[in-house]
Order: C-alpha cells, then sequence, then structure tokens
C-alpha cells in the first residue's frame, strides 16, 4: 500500500515539475512575442485589428443568438473601419 502511494506521489511531482518547465518556456516565448511586437509596429498593428475583428464577431453571434438584427451591427462596424481608413488617409 505504501509502495502504491510512494509511486503514485512520484508520478504527482514529475507531472508538477513538468507543468513548471513548460510553464517558464511558455512565459519566455511570451516575453519574445512582445519584444518581437515592440519592436515592428506594422505587427502590432496587424494583431491589433486582428484582435477587433473577434471581438465584432463574437459580438454579432451573441446579437444573433438573441434574436436581434446583425445586418445593422454588421454595416456599424463596416462603416467603424471605412471611417479608420478614410481618418489613415487623411493623416498621411
Amino acid at each position: 500500500m505504501e509502495e502504491q502511494y510512494a509511486e503514485e506521489l512520484a508520478v504527482k511531482k514529475k507531472k508538477n515539475v513538468s507543468n513548471i518547465i513548460e510553464f517558464l518556456v511558455g512565459g519566455v516565448l511570451l516575453l519574445f512575442c512582445f519584444s518581437y511586437l515592440q519592436n515592428h509596429p506594422a505587427e502590432k498593428v496587424s494583431l491589433v485589428s486582428g484582435m477587433k475583428l473577434l471581438v465584432q464577431k463574437v459580438s454579432l453571434r451573441v446579437h444573433n443568438f438573441s434574436g436581434a438584427d446583425t445586418e445593422v451591427l454588421q454595416e456599424k462596424f463596416q462603416l467603424e473601419k471605412t471611417f479608420q481608413e478614410i481618418l489613415f488617409l487623411a493623416e498621411q
């Protein structure tokens, strides 16, 4: 009985060590990604626009489930995108 308990404890320790190592490696890789994004503004902009698109799609799905008209919301998002492009061109 004690041997089985000792084996289970050893397996749990190995798994915990493995999880800690994976967490640390993931943290280091994440820091490299943030460093890269800070040095390359074009990549940073594409990341932000991708997140905005994801938020828009999620809000469209939520409105669709609630039974609201999603066409108006979709048109709103398209007009906002067009307005941002016009602002960017005007600044240039």
